[in-house]
């Protein structure tokens, strides 16, 4: 009985631990990724009611890079795009394999 207690405690206790190193760990908040759709949708260079955006990777921890994937409703072709923010303020947007730039001056928070 006992040896079957201390086997459902450490199974539990890995699946946990595995859980949590599965979780990335400085993912983009909610907050941040509305941020950066609508700094875009405000750039009026890329309409975000079109797309849908994956998240992907993000860089850095004071000035984060956030690497999105935006699939467009209509399954045409997805754009790869970038948001950088300083704390809380969107600095700079990038959509489009890095041809073209869109600049969004310190979106409101």
């Amino acid at each position: 009985m006992t040896y079957i207690k201390i086997s459902k405690t450490v199974l539990l206790s890995a699946i946990a631990s595995a859980a949590l190193i599965a979780t990335p760990a400085f993912a983009a908040s909610n907050k941040e990724v509305q941020k950066c759709r609508t700094a875009f949708t405000e750039s009026g260079d890329l309409d975000m009611s079109q797309y849908r955006l994956r998240y992907e990777r993000e860089e850095g921890k004071r000035t984060k890079t956030i690497h999105f994937t935006a699939i467009p409703h209509d399954r045409t072709e997805a754009l790869d795009v970038t948001c950088t923010l300083k704390r809380t303020k969107v600095i700079s947007l990038n959509a489009g394999n890095g041809e073209v730039k869109l600049m969004a001056a310190n979106s409101k928070s």
